[in-house]
């Protein structure tokens, strides 16, 4: 596909499955492929969509599904994507996430990756925007965020509670990992004016 968007308060849900958004899919530069989802929008592969608040409660919170939001080239089943989201445009990011947004896994691994080469200030790779909750209960979540190509004040790889100075906070909250795999990993590239 070439950009996706999913329209305010829509619901994605399975029960068990996985959900994968993928943009980019021909890969190409311009003009890329981005992923917007709009205010309010739900993205759970369980049926119930209450979330988990505490540890314990996470932990045995094991029978959900991988979620993932990427782009670009296949991976060796043909499945999802092992690259990222790309916006190829000024003005958009490569992952948005309006606010109020719920990405719930229930044990699977939410991964999200993005690029961005945008010249607008204040864009990132990914925006996740105030109110927005990201559990992974039992499972793991990945963020990789690059705008090291943007050409922009303050384009970083990953952007919290944007778009407000007021508003619920972010939250991000995973149980799973080991010695070896942290529970929650976010990586992001600035770009190169005061973006660090």
């Amino acid at each position: 596909s070439d950009y996706i968007y999913s329209p305010p308060n829509a619901v994605i849900k399975t029960n068990g499955s996985p959900i994968v958004l993928w943009s980019d899919s021909d890969q190409g530069t311009a003009p890329g492929g981005r992923i917007q989802i709009d205010s309010g929008v739900t993205l759970s592969t369980k049926s119930n969509t209450t979330l988990p608040t505490t540890r314990a409660a996470m932990l045995t919170d094991n029978t959900g599904a991988d979620i993932i939001l990427g782009g670009g080239a296949a991976n060796g089943d043909g499945t999802a994507p092992v690259g990222s989201a790309y916006s190829y445009n000024a003005g958009t990011w490569g992952i948005a996430l309006s606010y109020n947004d719920t990405i719930y896994s229930g044990g699977g691994k939410i991964t999200m990756r993005a690029k961005t080469n945008t010249t607008s200030t204040w864009l990132a790779a990914i925006g996740i925007s105030y109110g927005d909750r990201i559990n992974a209960g039992a499972g793991t979540i990945e963020m990789l965020g690059d705008a090291s190509t943007a050409n922009a004040t303050y384009a970083h790889g990953i952007e919290l509670h944007y778009g407000a100075t007021t508003g619920n906070n972010v939250s991000i909250q995973a149980a799973g990992g080991d010695s070896n795999t942290p529970a929650i990993k976010m990586t992001g590239y600035a770009g190169s004016t005061n973006s660090a």
